[in-house]
């Protein structure tokens, strides 16, 4: 199993890191996303076009995922609005 796919652009990483590890061919059974942010979805269509696997993420993230809510504007009184 994956948990998240990354920053956009990292699936070539994200494919090597498996083969080096798990060997060539290799690939997860399924990919579980923790939250919609940019950083943690951003490979998750280049990853499920080579692998044709599942992705999971919890119900009410679902809105996040499917681009019909926006998360909250960062608080710039927090990390700098990180």
């Amino acid at each position: 199993m994956l948990v998240d796919a990354g920053m956009p652009e990292s699936a070539p990483m994200i494919l090597k890191e498996i083969e080096d590890r798990f060997g060539v061919g290799a690939q997860p059974k399924a990919i579980v996303l923790t939250h919609a942010h940019f950083d943690h979805i951003g490979s998750i269509i280049d990853l499920v076009d080579k692998w044709n696997v599942p992705v999971y993420a919890h119900e009410l993230e679902m809105p996040y995922l499917t681009s019909q809510k926006n998360y909250s504007l960062p608080d710039s009184t927090v990390e700098g609005g990180l």
